[in-house]
């Protein structure tokens, strides 16, 4: 099952027409076809389509990834099978050939949780949910939590098209010294510095959509970076086995 606990499974058949739940399939194509049918926690059908070639197809497995992102894998006899743009050959002579599909366009970066004293804030998406040491928090399913227990918080934030990702986590001791990482000048017009008593053992910035664009190890007190795109960036700092992260603006 995936975060949303729907179900996805495969199979194939040689039927001319298959009905799941209200979807009607027609095969196509001669032989065995490949189904993907979706589910919803309840048992009933979201979603089923079929796909096959000139000759016998065989799905045999479907996994998602922690980002919504279907897959699934199995074997074709014909000399070619098409997925959308894509053509894949059979070079088995008469054998059957593996094909591997990736159904979805999820986004495959992990949300970074920023702070600002006890309230923790995800990133932009369409609903959230937030967990405490591994445990759901009930009713904790907007942008900002108001963290007060000394532990682990992650975040699954969840996006249109059935996508979603879990948050790296983030730490919160509760006697964060407040001048543990300061930003300055924040906005910026691109350069800026990082400040801090403290020893990090790495230090990484990442953009708005979660891509790493600057790493750096052993920072202590001042440092200056130069960020030349306009947008929201996030700066996360390890000390110890703890994150802090903050919010940086470039105008």
């Amino acid at each position: 099952a995936d975060k949303n606990n729907f179900i996805y499974t495969t199979a194939n058949t040689y039927q001319d027409t298959v009905i799941i739940g209200n979807d009607t399939l027609i095969n196509q194509f001669p032989g065995s076809s490949v189904l993907l049918v979706k589910y919803t926690p309840e048992g009933e059908i979201e979603w089923a389509t079929i796909f096959g070639s000139s000759d016998n197809d065989y799905g045999t497995n479907v996994i998602i990834d922690g980002f919504g992102n279907i897959y699934n894998a199995g074997y074709f006899y014909s000399d070619t099978i098409i997925f959308s743009e894509d053509t894949l050959y059979n070079t088995q002579n008469d054998n059957n050939e593996v094909y591997f599909l990736r159904a979805g366009n999820c986004n495959t970066y992990k949300p970074v949780i920023s702070f600002n004293d006890h309230n923790l804030l995800a990133p932009s998406a369409e609903s959230y949910q937030w967990y405490f040491n591994n445990n759901i928090i009930d009713g904790a399913t907007s942008a900002i939590y108001e963290a007060w227990q000394e532990g682990t918080y992650t975040v699954i934030c969840f996006y249109a098209q059935a996508c979603y990702a879990a948050s790296q986590r983030f730490s919160f001791p509760a006697d964060l010294p407040q001048n543990a990482l300061i930003i300055y000048p924040n906005p910026s017009s691109g350069n800026f510095f990082l400040q801090t008593p403290l020893y990090f053992n790495e230090v990484k910035i990442y953009n708005a959509a979660g891509e790493l664009i600057y790493k750096t190890n052993n920072l202590h007190a001042e440092h200056e970076f130069t960020i030349l795109s306009n947008g929201i960036y996030m700066v996360q700092a390890l000390y110890g086995n703890e994150f802090i992260t903050k919010k940086v603006v470039i105008y």
